[in-house]
């Protein structure tokens, strides 16, 4: 392969490693961390490669892999490809044992060979990720050993061989006896293989080793054999693989239904699918994809006589195809003509009784004005016959937001050719649909100024779907060429190109870009321009100014500054040659330097007379200035920054009026706490009051989703300072999601410190710095509570293989990586000294801290579903190996299950001030109740609190549309957020049916998790 096509191929696989992973400290959902420029971390480019690249992620891959083995880039990552889709089948069976960082082309170890079979069989209690690979390896092995199905000596840590793995699984399906009969010898084993479809394909040296693409594909061939039972004296039978050892079962069907939305009638199931008559329960958020085709489904058939879908794969029957709209030229007499590669046309034929499905409602005749200007149409024949049963348009209203009115629930901007357009968008109703542009679930909040909407209504219902992109490039127009519809029009920038969106004829004209004017463009979500700001040379840039220097080093009197920008990356600055800064125009180095010092030195000032407890950093190292504040800046055309504003009030800004609240200094403000109508103006330094982040007594907010939060490290290091690994862009979800800003006096200097700039009348502020130490913050009462779906093995940025906890915290999928050296299995002193195991699994909740880094570091265990923990004995303090006594310690199990510990009092949940004493007042309450029945939108929930004469039962409300929920589905195996209409229904409720903890916070509800036990 040559050097290009090599370095190609790594910066793709490096680019697609980067979108994978999301930040501990941001929503879930946001790609965008509300904001145009810092989409998780990555440049415009690399957005732009996350919406257009095709290629298949495979994060924990080396890419030079690919050369040592000789085979071409698109060779090998198509073999990726196929190894993981195997893979997930194997996984859903609960077939395979999850590999350790590695290529699909390397050998597979014998002992991991010998996992995957001990969960073929179901002989896999005993593996533990916790647990020493060595010693899994020799249990798997001992356990195979002893069922005679490893009847041979292996180096456990080496390879193993086709013909060894071929003979295990002959074995294992029964066969055995076939074999010895005919010798027992490889050539045996293989001739009873082949016969009975243990195996298909031969390699030609079976004596290899066994690559992990090979032991995958040999897994999953064998699923379709047939295991021999012999059943005593009354003969032998023959059962299928999958129903035998796992009772999985196939169908190969239509999917007619997916979750509400159906192409016949008949039922359907909210969380599922329903494939030909089968009803199947799925949590996938992939299912739609599947609609109206022809699939191979496996599932399982559960006690309580529901169906769980574990794997589905389109039929091997079906032909789908996917045209672009702008591609399509004409439906006539139920023929679709279109153009492929822009001049060759082709034609595709539907059957008499096709159907049309638009934006994903109800299915219809098919109209041809649908496919005008549609973004796109997939056509499904189920049959091969050549006629097509089902054909999907997309096409979508495009609006470019101007604001959001929650609260009227409207949404204003230009909406198609509208400039004055508005929306109407029943935001709380569980008939609206929206998602970001990769499918996944927002809120409201994810819309701001300049948001591309995709909207579709469905005109025979109230369902609404809205596709929300917050995609931005910016960049200088070098050329046009505007023909007459969206698709033939094209503008040229620097390094890309782009066509319009479907909205097309509110631009043509004068409304057109124009060439070298510099725009920010607004993309919808397949990467369209929507919508457009034409860049004036003052615009106002905000920045973090890390440090500045006299660059003399080419003989030049050159000012250089390091600056972090909310728009792009950290990087060098040169200042121009005259450059404003904080009102005073500098011409010279010298002058630069003194007031970028003048404003590290005031703001240092200005921060201790305000606040004794500040502990101030330093400002100046030798030649260079580290002001460390938060500016606001302009560029000329060449780059040069030409102006600068710091919280520093220069003597030449406003001189006639010092009203701060009327100029555009980034002035501090004294107090943000204070409350207009005292004798201080409402002000924005430093955040005392955290009231301040809400609208209760009288406070009004202090950012919106508009602000921009700079996360920067509290440090005198100036290789900390000046590494951008320790620095975040970030909006108000960081402290919506993350309660660390400061909750006592002491921790201010110390671990967190928020600083607000710019404030307005109305009290809120543009820009919020907020500083973080590597002090890593207590587990106290305000930690949000998260559900653990699962801890797997992922990649992180640093290329290292880590451990992964996913979750949820309030209605929002986060993951979050353990730092170095933490594990979720802890060990404490029981009753008589003995070793009490506790271990984070899945329906559990916890409450976890992290360091700077975002890594998970330290964690407090709330509740277990499966009662394996005391709480009078797994609490912090009680570590195994120290001798404190465990009834001096304060309880850190605030809740568990019903049933075993309930002697313990731990059926209802406590708060410990202090040891013995419940805090009634705190301002964090967990209660651990039954869930009795709904009413309307109310859940009544019986709780036992405790109160001065004892424990007592109590009827309580929580208002379902008024904080998240989430539900621990036992039954299952599901966690999942609900909606609710599928809570639980009254005859299902009661003291064996579900538990519920309420999470409350200053006497307001925050969180209901409802616990489905299995009866």
């Amino acid at each position: 392969m040559d050097r290009m096509k090599r370095i190609t191929a790594l910066l793709i696989a490096l680019g697609i490693a980067l979108t994978s992973t999301i930040s501990a400290f941001a929503a879930a959902n946001f790609d965008d961390d509300g904001n145009r420029d810092n989409n998780n971390g990555l440049s415009e480019e690399e957005q732009n490669v996350a919406i257009k690249d095709t290629h298949p992620q495979h994060e924990l891959d080396n890419p030079e892999d690919a050369y040592m083995e000789k085979l071409e880039y698109d060779e090998y990552i198509k073999g990726r490809n196929e190894y993981n889709e195997v893979i997930k089948k194997l996984s859903a069976f609960g077939m395979w044992h999850t590999l350790p960082d590695g290529s699909y082309l390397q050998p597979i170890k014998a002992g991991e060979f010998f996992l995957a079979m001990c969960r073929y069989i179901n002989f896999d209690n005993f593996i533990d990720e916790n647990t020493d690979d060595a010693e899994l390896y020799k249990t798997a092995y001992e356990t195979l050993n002893s069922l005679g199905y490893a009847d041979f000596e292996i180096d456990l840590n080496g390879t193993i061989s086709f013909d060894q793995a071929v003979r295990i699984l002959t074995n294992a399906l029964g066969y055995k006896s076939f074999a010895d009969f005919r010798g027992g010898t490889a050539d045996a084993y293989m001739q009873v293989a082949s016969e009975h479809k243990i195996a298909r394909r031969f390699p030609k040296n079976r004596n290899d080793a066994l690559t992990r693409t090979a032991a995958a594909e040999l897994i999953e061939n064998s699923t379709e054999a047939k295991v021999y039972i012999i059943n005593g004296t009354e003969g032998y039978s023959y059962e299928n693989v999958l129903d035998y050892y796992k009772d999985i079962y196939e169908i190969n069907d239509v999917v007619t239904s997916v979750s509400d939305n159906a192409i016949s009638d008949g039922k359907t199931i909210k969380n599922g699918i329903r494939v030909g008559n089968y009803l199947l329960e799925s949590d996938r958020k992939d299912l739609y994809d599947y609609l109206a085709c022809k699939v191979k489904v496996f599932y399982r058939q559960e006690e309580s006589g529901g169906r769980t879908l574990l794997y589905i794969t389109n039929h091997i029957t079906n032909s789908i195809v996917t045209v672009e709209g702008c591609n399509i030229e004409s439906y006539e007499n139920e023929r679709i003509s279109y153009y492929v590669n822009g001049t060759a046309k082709k034609k595709l034929v539907l059957d008499s009784k096709a159907k049309e499905i638009l934006n994903g409602f109800a299915p219809k005749a098919v109209n041809g004005e649908d496919m005008e200007n549609c973004d796109y149409i997939k056509l499904v024949d189920n049959n091969n016959d050549g006629k097509y049963d089902v054909v999907f348009v997309y096409k979508y209203d495009i609006m470019v937001v101007e604001r959001v009115s929650e609260s009227h629930d409207m949404i204003y901007g230009l909406y198609n050719d509208n400039e004055k357009g508005a929306l109407t968008v029943d935001f709380d109703s569980n008939t609206l649909e929206m998602t970001d542009r990769m499918g996944n679930p927002v809120d409201v909040y994810y819309i701001t100024k300049d948001s591309v909407l995709s909207v579709a209504n469905d005109p025979q219902s109230s369902r609404q779907k809205i596709i929300v992109s917050n995609l931005m490039y910016t960049g200088t127009v070098k050329s046009t060429e505007i023909g007459e519809s969206y698709h033939d029009s094209t503008v040229y920038f620097e390094d890309r190109s782009y066509t319009y969106s479907t909205n097309f004829k509110y631009y043509r004209g004068s409304k057109a870009l124009k060439n070298g004017s510099r725009y920010n463009v607004y993309l919808d979500y397949r990467g369209r321009i929507a919508g457009y700001d034409l860049i004036k040379d003052d615009e106002i840039k905000y920045g973090i100014l890390i440090k500045g220097w006299i660059d003399t080093d080419n003989g030049g009197d050159d000012t250089v500054v390091k600056l972090y920008p909310y728009s792009g990356d950290m990087a060098n600055f040169m200042l121009a040659k005259r450059t404003r800064i904080d009102g005073d125009v500098c011409k010279t180095a010298a002058d630069k330097i003194s007031m970028l010092n003048k404003a590290a030195e005031y703001q240092s000032i200005k921060l201790r007379s305000l606040d004794d407890k500040y502990v101030p950093m330093n400002f100046q190292t030798g030649d260079i200035v580290f002001p460390r504040v938060p500016i606001m800046y302009k560029q000329n055309d060449a780059g040069e920054i030409t102006y600068i504003d710091t919280p520093f009030h220069g003597y030449n800004e406003n001189p006639e009026n010092n009203d701060v609240f009327h100029d555009n200094s980034m002035t501090m403000y004294d107090d943000f706490s204070k409350r207009e109508g005292t004798t201080k103006k409402p002000g924005g330094m430093f955040l005392r009051n955290t009231l301040a982040f809400n609208s209760d007594n009288g406070n009004n907010i202090a950012m919106t989703t508009a602000t921009k939060v700079f996360v920067v490290p509290i440090s005198n290091d100036p290789s900390e300072l000046t590494d951008v690994k320790n620095y975040q862009k970030t909006n108000l979800s960081y402290f919506t999601d993350w309660n660390y800003y400061p909750k006592s006096g002491t921790q201010y200097p110390v671990e967190n410190r928020i600083e607000a700039y710019n404030v307005n009348e109305a009290r809120v502020a543009e820009v919020v710095v907020y500083y973080t130490s590597d002090t890593v913050p207590e587990i106290d009462k305000k930690v949000p509570l998260t559900v653990v779906e699962k801890v797997i093995d992922a990649v992180n940025n640093e290329g290292d293989v880590v451990k992964r906890l996913v979750g949820y915290q309030g209605n929002a999928e986060i993951e979050v990586d353990l730092a170095e050296g933490v594990w979720l299995t802890r060990y404490y002193n029981g009753e008589n000294g003995e070793k009490i195991k506790s271990e984070v699994k899945r329906g559990d909740i916890i409450r976890y801290v992290t360091n700077n880094s975002g890594e998970l570091v330290d964690y407090v265990k709330v509740f277990s579903l499966r009662d394996e923990d005391d709480p009078d004995y797994v609490k912090t303090g009680n570590e195994y190996g120290t001798t404190v006594d465990p009834s001096t310690l304060n309880k850190t199990m605030l809740a568990v299950s019903d049933g075993k510990y309930t002697k313990n009092g731990h059926n209802t949940a406590h708060i410990y001030t202090e040891l013995g004493n419940y805090n009634y007042g705190a301002n964090y309450r967990l209660v651990y109740g039954t869930l009795l029945y709904k009413n309307g939108s109310n859940m009544v929930l019986k709780t036992k609190v405790d109160t001065a004469l004892g424990q007592r039962e109590i009827i309580e409300l929580a208002d379902f549309s008024g904080f998240n929920v989430i539900m621990i589905d036992e039954t299952r195996d599901m966690i999942y957020v609900p909606n609710e209409n599928e809570l639980l229904a009254e005859q299902g409720a009661g003291e064996d049916a579900s538990r519920v903890i309420l999470h409350t916070e200053g006497g307001k509800q925050k969180q209901l998790i409802i616990v489905k036990r299995s009866k």
